[in-house]
């Protein structure tokens, strides 16, 4: 079942719509954000019917605890690409679903050399603490491009000299970062075979 917000794998149905943990988990905090504006806004009432009477303090209150975040502790598997529970909430999970698939795909078209370094250089990503969130969805986008039309017949796929720039930019993007440009370095190459 696909979420129907994302396309990412569903996990609960909630008014008869699928939804992933990334949307679910966006649903429930905003509940919980409505939830807080209406205590408070009730509050707020209670104050002013106590002020037009003269007689402070006699409604009860709403007490309204500091907000708290929801955690995720579950490693967020696709087939192929893990994505552990400390990013889950940063990433956009459709665009990792786009690899996931696309692996898949390059395992039925027997692309096999490229599977291995593809997962690893995602994961490798996802997990990286210098990349800031913007960073590696940036990267992620990329990533599900090329793979994407990696897996498209050859009169389908862009131009060689259209993917140049995602090659260069996903290189810029990760230049400071050696553990990913030696990984980078291993994928690229068997990217622009494809192409």
């Amino acid at each position: 079942m696909q979420c129907k917000q994302c396309g990412n794998n569903a996990i609960v149905i909630l008014g008869g719509h699928p939804l992933c943990i990334d949307c679910f988990y966006k649903f429930k905090k905003i509940q919980q954000m409505e939830d807080r504006n209406y205590m408070q806004e009730m509050n707020h009432i209670m104050d002013m019917a106590e002020f037009t009477v003269g007689m402070p303090g006699i409604l009860p209150r709403y007490n309204i605890q500091p907000q708290q975040p929801i955690h995720i502790n579950k490693p967020f598997n696709f087939n192929n690409i893990n994505i552990s529970n400390s990013v889950v909430g940063a990433l956009n999970l459709g665009e990792a679903k786009k690899i996931d698939v696309s692996i898949e795909m390059f395992k039925n078209s027997d692309n096999n050399e490229i599977i291995e370094p593809l997962k690893e250089f995602t994961e490798a990503v996802i997990n990286e603490q210098k990349l800031n969130k913007e960073l590696k969805n940036e990267i992620l986008e990329q990533l599900s491009f090329l793979s994407s039309q990696a897996n498209l017949s050859d009169n389908q796929k862009v131009k060689r000299s259209i993917v140049k720039p995602v090659f260069l930019r996903i290189k810029e993007a990760i230049n400071l970062v050696p553990a990913l440009l030696g990984l980078w370095e291993k994928l690229q190459p068997l990217f622009e075979k494809l192409f």
